[in-house]
């Protein structure tokens, strides 16, 4: 803050998950002034998990829960009922329920794709060679992606992909940006970071020594130095 002349709420703390992000955010409060309120000094448009922050500073449409990934799952699976002309037999219902738990996974095979951004059928060949319990016909794949994209787009919501890769309001003011669990931040999310905060100073971290690591040891070493001397 002496560096840069600003407001602690003018930097921007960010990482993979919301979870670490609070830390981050405690550790950094707690620095500036201990037990201090997180929201008297840190917003949440420039604080947080990297989809959240991006998620404030864009059009703000309704995210998709997981409740709306069901519903578009038991429509999809009403097609394949249909197209199979399955009736009420119970072998017809335990079809149904493994092909629910298929297009979920496939749902999120998606988002993992486009947020790592790879193309979903090397994602696909590569998840089901580790045992991942997905569709075998990649066509079959790319037919729920397609329609699971199409379902948002019809009911208005997006998922943490749509956020990070849609349209963001940068906060060109914003003098620095910490990164935390940098080696977790994938492709779509880091492009996000950098339209978000074109003009900021960035430090990131991953691995074993993360941001909230390096904070916590420079604070104690600075309460080591200044601590009295035994005599």
């Amino acid at each position: 803050m002496a560096e840069f002349g600003v407001s602690l709420c003018q930097f921007a703390l960010l990482a993979p998950t919301a979870a670490r992000a609070h830390m981050l955010r405690r550790v950094v409060a707690d620095l500036h002034r201990p037990g201090v309120a997180l929201e008297e000094v840190l917003f949440p448009d420039m604080t947080g998990g990297v989809a959240d922050v991006a998620f404030w500073r864009g059009p703000r449409a309704r995210r998709a829960t997981e409740g709306q990934m069901r519903i578009a799952a038991e429509e999809f699976a009403a097609r394949i009922a249909r197209a199979g002309e399955l009736a009420d037999a119970p072998g017809d219902h335990l079809f149904l329920r493994a092909r629910r738990r298929d297009v979920l996974a496939v749902f999120l095979l998606a988002g993992r794709a486009r947020l790592a951004g790879r193309p979903l059928a090397d994602m696909h060949a590569e998840e089901r060679g580790r045992g991942m319990a997905l569709p075998e016909a990649f066509s079959m794949v790319a037919e729920i992606a397609d329609f699971y994209a199409e379902f948002k787009h019809r009911e208005g919501i997006v998922d943490d992909a749509d956020i990070l890769a849609g349209p963001l309001y940068p906060a060109p003011d914003c003098p620095l940006v910490l990164v935390d669990d940098a080696d977790a931040v994938g492709p779509t999310a880091q492009a996000a970071i950098m339209r978000l905060f074109p003009r900021a100073a960035l430090v990131a971290a991953g691995g074993p020594g993360g941001m909230i690591d390096r904070l916590w040891a420079e604070e104690r070493t600075l309460r080591l130095a200044l601590a009295p001397r035994a005599p």
